[in-house]
């Protein structure tokens, strides 16, 4: 079959035609190129719920405007004996996820596991999907501490199971309570074998990222080639070795297990339960006489959490809402006593860590951009006098 090329055409003129066969040019998918419109998609679904949970939420204030002018009445009038109980319970709340990571990344302290909690908690509170920029921001701040790469990859990876796995033990917990009350419902069922599936993947994960399992082996091996693919566009992965830095991911974590597993499932625990006790102080604070028990309380808050977990939205805004105050009505809460309690907790773990997590991510930042002071050379200097005092040599 004959057909035509165009061959490059010279200036000015127009280009030429060379008779001869036909060729057919099979172009190859550029990776990655099937995969965008799966992310598009993803991502406009995404925004699309986000926007209706925002309109839900908007047209409900608007309609509830009376219970929640109510709610923040009743908030004034709350006992100070209350009031002195849940800033208590915040406290308890803030320190205890400070200490989740000191207690998982080696050398740090209160302090810095402060600056990496409160900065996580502004992204993820206010960021959609803001998982992977909270990571990269933790990491950035904790490798200008000082902390290793890996230390501070097992650190953000030990305190996020550690909270999901306590707050379903306790969850467990609670609803084998209910069971042996016999106040357990079908949907108490079914999160309690999702709690007990929960917590055996989790086992099922550190055992394989802390022992030299043969899944292990795969997982670093299928990750290498990964690595290798975006190496090819990325230089500074390229040449980048997999193993060494998973085996000093696997040693850390093994003394991680040994060492730290029950403080940080205790921090943790504290945590939930701090968030809980909040809830409960105030349902009891508004309402007095009549208000739900603190055991029913704290189970329509973990399933306020559970229900958190599948929300779309940043820091689950509007899914924690809606299910914590329908489930504390449903418990036998006056709706006023419900929407304070909300208002409490919501302002004090969402709408504050924006505040001063951003104030202190921009205090980092301030602090990255201060001259570092280089140390004088010892050689250089001499020591003269009973207590040290440093004279330079002439």
């Amino acid at each position: 079959m004959i057909g035509s090329i165009r061959s490059a055409p010279a200036s000015g003129s127009e280009p030429a035609v060379v008779p001869g066969p036909m060729v057919t040019v099979v172009t190859a998918p550029v990776p990655g190129d099937a995969a965008r419109p799966v992310r598009s998609r993803g991502r406009w679904l995404s925004r699309g719920l986000t926007l209706a949970v925002a309109i839900t939420m908007v047209a409900g204030a608007v309609r509830l405007r009376g219970t929640l002018a109510e709610a923040v009445s009743s908030l004034l009038d709350l006992p100070a004996l209350t009031v002195v109980g849940v800033l208590t319970c915040w406290v308890v709340v803030v320190v205890a996820r400070a200490s989740l990571y000191r207690w998982s990344l080696p050398g740090a302290g209160t302090g810095q596991g402060l600056v990496l909690d409160q900065v996580n908690l502004a992204v993820a509170n206010s960021v959609p999907g803001g998982g992977i920029v909270s990571a990269t921001l933790r990491y950035r701040i904790g490798r200008s501490l000082g902390h290793r790469p890996e230390d501070m990859a097992l650190s953000m990876l030990a305190v996020g199971e550690a909270m999901s796995v306590a707050r379903w033990l306790l969850i467990v917990a609670v609803l084998l309570g209910s069971i042996v009350t016999g106040a357990a419902s079908g949907l108490d069922l079914l999160v309690l074998g999702s709690a007990v599936a929960a917590v055996g993947a989790s086992a099922v994960f550190w055992w394989v990222v802390s022992c030299d399992t043969a899944a292990g082996r795969w997982l670093v091996r299928q990750t290498q080639r990964a690595v290798d693919r975006i190496g090819r566009r990325v230089p500074a992965l390229r040449e980048t070795l997999v193993e060494p830095f998973v085996g000093r991911l696997r040693v850390g974590a093994g003394s991680l297990l040994r060492h730290r597993t029950g403080a940080l499932l205790a921090g943790s625990a504290a945590v939930t339960m701090g968030g809980a006790l909040i809830v409960v102080l105030v349902v009891q604070g508004v309402q007095g006489q009549g208000a739900p028990g603190a055991w029913d309380v704290v189970r329509v808050y973990l399933l306020a959490r559970v229900a958190a977990g599948f929300s779309p939205t940043p820091g689950g805004v509007g899914v924690v809402e809606g299910t914590l105050a329908v489930g504390l009505v449903a418990a036998g809460a006056d709706p006023a006593a419900a929407f304070a309690a909300v208002l409490v907790y919501r302002g004090l773990t969402y709408a504050l860590p924006i505040v001063t997590g951003s104030a202190v991510y921009l205090g980092w930042r301030r602090w990255q951009r201060l001259p570092r002071r280089t140390p004088r050379d010892p050689a250089a200097l001499g020591h003269t006098g009973s207590h040290g005092a440093v004279a330079e040599r002439r």
